[in-house]
Order: C-alpha cells, then structure tokens, then sequence
C-alpha cells in the first residue's frame, strides 16, 4: 500500500485509500503463524534440539522457546478448528503432537546441559548407553 501511494504521489495522482488490505493482513496473520511455526519448529527442534551439539545448548532457552511453540501450535489448532478449516488445523495438531512428544526430552536437556557435568560423568553416560 505505501509503495503503491509513494507512486501515486510520483504521478501527481490522488492517493487512494486500500482498506481491503488491512483486512487482508488481519486474515492471513493465523496462516503466517502455522508457516513460521512450522519452519522454527524444524529448525530448533529437529535440527538443534535433536541434532545439534547437547553442550551448545542453553536449558532455560531451549524451555522457554518450546513453551511459545507449543502454546501457539495449540492457539493456532483451536482457531483452525473454530474455523473448520481442515488442512491447517491437521498441520498445527501436527506440530503440536510432534512438540508433545519432545516433551520428555526437556530434563534430560537440563540434565546434559548442567555446568557441573564432567567427563567423567560424560564417560559412565557413554558407557550406560553403549550397553
């Protein structure tokens, strides 16, 4: 809309009112959501979380971030359904089932992150694991 008035006023045209788009943005904001949600989703939980080095993680962050997903995941699921719009209230269940299931994960994140773990401690995990 701005780019829009700034030619129309290079034009010496009169500027033109587009409440449409105001409308537009309120209606597609949910949907903008689901997509951000759904690519940050990727990105901190599949390939950080699960993927990425244990020891370059911080708890507290990795917590709090995936309450705010899992609340909005849940807002947008509830809205959608409201909605009854199918698609993108499978997608956001989706999300929020997969986040749900990370949930456990969580103290074990805490627990590998904690600044008092030794090698030691790293050594007899290995060995717990490799057993």
């Amino acid at each position: 809309m701005k780019h829009i008035n700034e030619q129309q006023t290079d034009l010496d045209l009169m500027i033109g009112e587009y409440p449409i788009i105001d409308e537009l943005k309120i209606g597609i904001k949910p949907y903008e959501e689901l997509w951000n949600l759904y690519v940050l989703q990727e990105q901190k939980l599949v390939k950080q979380w699960k993927q990425g080095a244990i020891g370059l993680l911080d708890p507290d962050e990795v917590e709090q971030e995936f309450k705010k997903m899992f609340g909005t995941a849940n807002k947008l699921a509830a809205r959608f359904e409201q909605s009854k719009l199918p698609n993108p209230m499978k997608t956001a269940q989706k999300i929020k089932k997969d986040l749900f299931d990370f949930r456990p994960f969580l103290p074990i994140i805490r627990a590998l992150c904690n600044p008092g773990l030794q090698k030691r401690h790293i050594d007899q995990i290995r060995t717990l694991i490799n057993t």
